[in-house]
């Protein structure tokens, strides 16, 4: 069908007066789609390539991200999908951004096996101003679960530490640290005699999968900062220069007429000069 509309079109433009009618009989191709296409608008497929936000490459590298951050343990929000997507952009040397509700519209088709996190507000008429409740939030939230035929859970407070946290003994928090941690690891295990392979094959995987996840969250941890540094700078204010200088703003009548006059006197010493 396209090929045929395609001909038609080249005929339409070839012939002395032709007759979009005839040239559709001829062609055997519906008449409004050939008169439409002759006035200039485009097929499905061209304007899908036009006014698609990512390419399929570009929204395949995005659902590999989402899927590490699923493996991770730290499924992404909208907005983190929508900075990724804008971020895929940029290193494209594309200058535009996905719109807003784009992300929606993407995740709707995703498979069913990623997962992320949707935020939602808690409505204000869904908190509770129980005095008993506000005091003392776990023994409501297990009476709720008991009350939806959910086993009560009797919490018991935990025994206090051995020894205090200090630097020595915290989890590591950097890629860095989480590195030299498994050094000291390696240098730990070589002194053990005997000890069996599949026992360091375990804790090499072990290590190796502790190194991926702390990337992993140091990744995260960059998109968030760059998202809220990207939220206050759009959320700053501007001043009347900048307001002027963007479309769709109008100077007030005394801002226009003293823009005029400063033009003015700098085209009249243009003159002078010359």
């Amino acid at each position: 069908m396209e090929n045929q509309i395609q001909l038609a079109v080249k005929a339409f433009h070839e012939a002395n007066k032709p007759i979009i009618a005839q040239l559709a009989r001829e062609f055997d191709v519906p008449y409004h789609r050939l008169r439409a296409r002759i006035h200039g608008r485009q097929s499905h497929a061209d304007r899908g390539k036009a006014t698609r936000s990512l390419n399929l490459i570009q929204e395949k590298a995005l659902t590999s991200y989402i899927q590490t951050l699923n493996n991770a343990q730290a499924s992404p929000t909208p907005e983190m999908i929508e900075t990724a997507a804008n971020t895929i952009l940029k290193r494209a040397g594309e200058d535009r951004v996905v719109g807003h509700n784009w992300v929606y519209r993407f995740i709707a088709r995703l498979p069913p096996s990623l997962n992320y996190i949707n935020q939602k507000p808690k409505e204000k008429s869904r908190v509770d101003s129980d005095p008993e409740v506000i005091l003392n939030p776990p023994r409501q939230r297990d009476l709720d679960l008991a009350a939806e035929g959910s086993p009560l859970r009797i919490s018991t407070p935990s025994p206090s530490p051995d020894f205090a946290s200090s630097a020595t003994n915290s989890p590591p928090d950097t890629i860095g640290r989480v590195k030299k941690l498994n050094t000291k690891l390696l240098e730990d295990l070589e002194e053990i005699e005997n000890l069996p392979e599949s026992v360091q094959r375990h804790i090499q995987r072990s290590m190796d999968a502790n190194t991926l996840l702390s990337q992993e969250l140091e990744s995260l941890n960059a998109s968030l900062m760059k998202s809220q540094s990207h939220k206050s700078a759009a959320n700053a204010p501007k001043n009347m220069k900048s307001l002027l200088g963007t479309k769709g703003n109008v100077p007030s009548p005394i801002r226009a007429n003293r823009m005029m006059v400063k033009r003015q006197d700098v085209e009249a010493k243009k003159l002078k000069r010359l």
